[in-house]
């Protein structure tokens, strides 16, 4: 017997679409589309991963162990991220292709889609409100407990990756622009990116290293939560920030690097992005600044860090 009712089901099918933070904003989109059809914003999760797409450059190089540790430790950890997952199930056979679970009821990915064309479309449509990730409480208190008698925190999350590095924050500019909110009076936590090698002791003496971050999504999320104001790399983890039910305050450097196809801004603005508005999406709120110059200066982060505070 099911007890799951169609109306209510989604299924991220991962022979289409990515293994990546995109999944929040599949997430979002599903919420959106189920509340403009049923009434309802909670559902049932089916993540089928008997196939897995195999169409970028990136995911030409994973391996399988590879893509296994992104399923359970970037996709699944999202879904208790939001209350409106009631539940889900991971495949990894087709048992589910072959069942009557799936009906034309059910929201599905749309082959080899992009999530965020999507998302705008649907809430475009709807007007429906897509924030919907949260902090659970347990993260929060050792958020609280990591900030303890900080000042005015400042959470920084960076990007290292060994792909498309032309979007990378170099460790310089860290340093330089941790000294300066140092200077202004500020704490500053930094996030590494979970590709990370060389911070260790970067940035100023007094600024806090929080590897654990880089790992743990709900304590991620909880520091963007309780911070005067974060400054996050553009793509990956910040996707889940910008969608956080609490909207917390945050700085966006999101360079357009023209020889970088997802980077440039014929491919941004094709997925929906106002490229070089300070609030790209409708769903924006005006306490989240995007800056869209290459970050070969701090001076625009800091003052629009500072702006925030």
């Amino acid at each position: 017997m099911n007890l799951i009712p169609k109306e209510n089901l989604v299924v991220y099918d991962l022979s289409q679409s990515p293994i990546t933070f995109d999944f929040a904003l599949f997430l979002a989109y599903a919420r959106v589309e189920l509340a403009k059809k049923s009434q309802s914003l909670d559902f049932f999760l089916h993540i089928s991963a008997d196939k897995w797409r195999n169409i970028t450059p990136r995911e030409k190089k994973y391996t399988l162990k590879e893509r296994l540790w992104r399923l359970h430790n970037l996709l699944i950890p999202m879904c208790g991220l939001s209350p409106n997952v009631l539940g889900y199930s991971v495949f990894l056979d087709d048992r589910w292709r072959q069942g009557e679970a799936i009906s034309e009821h059910a929201i599905c990915c749309e082959e080899n889609n992009d999530m965020t064309r999507f998302l705008v479309r649907a809430v475009s449509e709807g007007g429906i409100e897509p924030h919907l990730f949260k902090a659970p409480e347990v993260a929060l208190n050792y958020a609280d407990r990591i900030l303890a008698g900080s000042t005015r925190p400042i959470v920084v999350a960076v990007r290292e990756s060994s792909f498309e590095r032309a979007r990378n924050i170099s460790g310089e500019f860290i340093r330089k622009l941790s000294q300066q909110l140092a200077d202004a009076g500020h704490d500053v936590f930094i996030i590494p990116d979970q590709e990370t090698r060389s911070f260790g002791t970067a940035a100023n003496p007094s600024a806090k290293i929080l590897h654990e971050a880089a790992y743990n999504l709900p304590l991620r999320l909880a520091l963007h939560e309780k911070a005067a104001v974060s400054i996050c790399s553009s793509g990956g983890p910040m996707i889940l920030t910008s969608l956080a039910v609490t909207k917390p305050s945050f700085v966006v450097i999101n360079p357009v690097v023209p020889g970088v196809r997802v980077a440039s801004p014929e491919f941004l603005s094709s997925q929906g992005y106002d490229v070089g508005n300070v609030q790209p999406f409708s769903w924006t709120p005006s306490n989240q600044t995007w800056l869209w110059d290459p970050p070969v200066s701090t001076q625009p982060v800091l003052e629009a860090t500072l702006s925030l505070t």
